[in-house]
């Protein structure tokens, strides 16, 4: 996500997982998330980070960190998991594609 500032705003980086499912596979570790950064930190890119975690879902979040970091844009990466890529990308992305307050990438 970016903020609005003619495109010169930072990448934040944001990584969601579910209260008391903290351990679920499908979620970043700490390992994965420190290689994330080491990734970034080394682009020219400014970079900034925030973690959440919550208890609703994860559809709810997202549309509010957007409107707080007042992105331009939301970047979701999906993993591919076939079963026709998850029943054609599955329900948390499709609830950010109609509720996101910004333009929505999928990669």
């Amino acid at each position: 996500m970016r903020r609005p500032s003619g495109r010169g705003g930072p990448l934040v980086v944001v990584n969601v997982a579910r209260a008391g499912v903290e351990k679920d596979p499908r979620h970043a570790d700490e390992q994965r998330l420190e290689i994330a950064r080491d990734e970034l930190r080394r682009t020219t890119v400014r970079v900034a980070f925030r973690q959440e975690t919550t208890e609703d879902d994860i559809a709810d979040v997202l549309p509010q960190v957007v409107e707080e970091e007042r992105a331009e844009s939301l970047v979701l990466g999906v993993r591919r998991q076939n079963d026709l890529a998850r029943h054609l990308l599955g329900l948390t992305v499709q609830k950010l594609l109609l509720s996101s307050p910004s333009d929505v990438l999928v990669v």
